[in-house]
């Protein structure tokens, strides 16, 4: 994966994550997202090894202790992660990922994988926050004050990041997610590498 990107992606509960990462993929064939293994159990409408590799905590452990994951949190009482072995699988040889993790995720990732790029997404409000965790499915039940206290703590760490794009508007954010990957893709030290041979020629003697 020494040319590839992996760009990854924070934002609190309920902000739209992945939905906007669903619509980068779709409208960037180049960009495929990783899926993670995960304790938690599966909302309506989700699909295993579409959505998440839904496993038990006896599994999760055995994998752990076996090192398979890249990186592992827990989130709301749940344990995931993602494997090397998936991650790889999905990157083939030239495509870059997008992935889906919490901020402890993400500093695993990038002390592991020189190319990473981060991304904080962030709500238009704190109402947009309250309102779309209302309208989810698996709501009733859920500690929504907890919810709310857990999100505000989470944005507190856009400022590690590389770029903050607000989630107001689907579209307008997608497109603007896609133009950090197509600039990120444009850099001088992934060029000089992807297209080694190309700029040999031009500049040999």
């Amino acid at each position: 994966m020494q040319n590839q990107l992996i760009f990854v992606l924070t934002a609190a509960s309920a902000t739209g994550k992945s939905s906007c990462a669903k619509e980068m993929c779709k409208k960037d064939k180049g960009l495929v997202l990783s899926i993670s293994h995960s304790t938690r159990p599966m909302r309506p409408g989700e699909v295993e090894g579409v959505d998440k590799f839904f496993i038990s905590e006896v599994e999760f452990s055995q994998m752990q202790e076996a090192g398979d994951f890249i990186e592992s949190t827990e989130i709301f009482g749940h344990r995931c992660g993602h494997t090397k072995e998936k991650l790889e699988a999905v990157a083939g040889k030239s495509n870059d990922l997008i992935m889906i993790l919490d901020y402890k995720g993400m500093c695993q990732v990038k002390a592991q994988f020189e190319n990473t790029v981060s991304i904080f997404l962030l709500p238009p409000s704190m109402d947009a926050i309250y309102e779309r965790i209302h309208k989810r499915p698996e709501a009733s039940g859920v500690d929504i004050e907890s919810r709310i206290l857990s999100a505000k703590k989470e944005m507190l760490d856009y400022c590690h990041y590389d770029y903050v794009v607000i989630n107001d508007d689907l579209n307008t954010c997608v497109d603007e997610m896609l133009s950090i990957v197509r600039a990120e893709r444009l850099k001088t030290k992934i060029q000089s590498s992807k297209e080694k041979k190309r700029l040999n020629s031009l500049i040999k003697d």
